[in-house]
């Protein structure tokens, strides 16, 4: 083991200027959600990486959003395969020149640098290493989604997703790393809604009184779905965009509210969406209706016994190597690791680069934790058969 380690750290610290070079390469293209072509593009170039390593690549299409990418290397084992999750869009729709690739004072910067590229990058590099010291065990299947920010709205990607993970031995996704190098365990599950009210239209100065308001009675909504909020139980809810009305001498015929929530359950997410429905049908104005129009919704990843497992593992190996102290945490943003947790696959989330600032134009990624997030998972994987 000591010799294997050796081997690990040494291919990983020589080609850090070539895993920064494919970093630098794929933050460089502008891969927001919206843009398909961008993010067809990041996955064009990781499925080359891919290839050159000997991995098998399959490209799965998608009409509106962008490609999914699986890679499969060791597929000849026998053995449960381990998971390596991404995603390969970013929240940023448009690239400024403050969106490249830049490092300043050992950390990088750039549109998605954090969230989540570098950690497509540790995950390829993971694989290498796992190749460089002779390891022959279980099969490693890259799973990297194209539409991921937007909960994989309108597309099969989750369907994918789950079809590819189910009977794997061990998931882990390499979405932004703690700066204080918290390890996810948990996450709370999340969801985008939209809901319409539908009024009568008048002229609020002739005929005011055959006007039925319909932004009135979303506000009154609105007011009733924030009221949903229990922060200390994890329960979230935030109505953010909004649309009605043409002139301010109509009374608006229609409204339009697009929201998200959080919730820590399963349980929790069947009394939410009751409570919605509720809201939206009851007439908060005469003369109005409010209708569901859709919803997209991550599942929560519940902090199980399953994922501690894997966690304690890792924490002892950051113990043997010398990594230094990590420590398990639970967050609210959601992610795809819910998908392998719900099937009851040991899963651990933000082993991708260190860093701050996700989703934000200061995100930024610590350079120096990107090897050193490399050897940590590499060395785990050496030991997953402790987990069996």
């Amino acid at each position: 083991m000591g010799n294997q380690r050796e081997i690990i750290r040494r291919f990983l610290y020589e080609n850090q200027a070539e895993m920064i070079s494919l970093w630098k390469r794929i933050v460089d293209i502008n891969s927001g959600t919206p843009n398909k072509r961008g993010t067809d593009e990041v996955c064009a170039v990781l499925a080359a990486e891919m290839k050159k390593s000997g991995i098998q690549v399959k490209i799965i299409e998608e009409e509106e959003n962008g490609n999914t990418l699986i890679g499969t290397w060791n597929p000849g084992s026998t053995e449960k395969p381990v998971i390596f999750m991404g995603h390969m869009d970013t929240v940023f729709n448009e690239q400024t020149e403050n969106g490249k690739f830049r490092i300043q004072n050992g950390k990088a910067y750039g549109h998605g640098v954090l969230d989540m590229k570098g950690g497509l990058v540790i995950s390829i590099y993971v694989c290498r290493a796992l190749q460089e010291c002779g390891y022959c065990g279980r099969p490693v299947k890259f799973v990297f989604a194209g539409d991921e920010e937007t909960a994989h709205s309108g597309g099969k990607t989750a369907e994918t997703m789950e079809n590819e993970i189910r009977g794997s031995c061990a998931a882990f996704n390499f979405e932004t790393g703690d700066i204080q190098d918290g390890i996810v365990v948990g996450r709370l599950g999340a969801g985008v809604f939209t809901i319409e009210t539908r009024g009568v239209a008048a002229h609020s100065g002739n005929n005011p009184a055959d006007g039925k308001n319909a932004l009135e009675a979303m506000a009154r909504k609105i007011v009733e779905l924030q009221n949903l909020n229990d922060i200390e139980n994890g329960k979230l809810m935030n109505v953010a965009v909004i649309q009605a009305g043409e002139k301010t001498n109509i009374i608006p015929e229609r409204c339009v509210a697009k929201g998200c929530f959080r919730l820590k359950t399963k349980e929790a997410y069947k009394e939410l969406k009751q409570k919605i429905l509720q809201i939206c049908e009851t007439v908060s104005v005469p003369g109005t209706q409010g209708v569901y129009i859709f919803e997209s919704k991550i599942e929560c990843m519940e902090p199980s016994r399953e994922n501690y497992r894997l966690f304690r593992l890792m924490e002892s190996v950051a113990e043997e190597t010398g990594y230094g102290p990590i420590h398990a945490k639970e967050v609210g943003g959601g992610s795809d690791s819910n998908i392998p947790a719900s099937l009851g696959i040991p899963t651990v989330c933000g082993v991708g680069v260190r860093g701050e600032y996700n989703h934000t134009e200061r995100e930024y990624a610590v350079v120096d934790s990107m090897a050193a997030r490399c050897e940590l998972i590499v060395n785990t994987i050496l030991r997953l058969d402790e987990l069996e």
